[in-house]
């Protein structure tokens, strides 16, 4: 195939399932992780923990991957579980 026949092919399959939009390009790429496990707290009993939402962003630079984590309530930029702080 040449070029031009794979870019038509490329452009209909497009059409019918927009695939380009999911795409990720470059080295960044955001992901948000919902916790839905409930933490044990030093509360009332009559209040339930609440799950929290993370938002952690990877990076990635000659072939290693840096992860950091985002505390939404302090603003934080804190390395990741597991991870080394680079």
């Amino acid at each position: 195939m040449d070029r031009i026949s794979i870019y038509e092919a490329l452009a209909k399959r497009n059409e019918i399932d927009p695939f380009l939009k999911r795409m990720v390009t470059g080295y960044e790429k955001w992901v948000t992780y919902n916790n839905i496990v409930r933490k044990r707290s030093w509360s009332s009993t009559q209040k339930v923990g609440a799950a929290s939402i993370a938002l952690f962003a990877t990076k990635g630079t000659d072939s290693q991957t840096a992860c950091h984590e985002f505390d939404p309530r302090t603003a934080e930029d804190t390395p990741c579980r597991g991870g080394d702080a680079r």
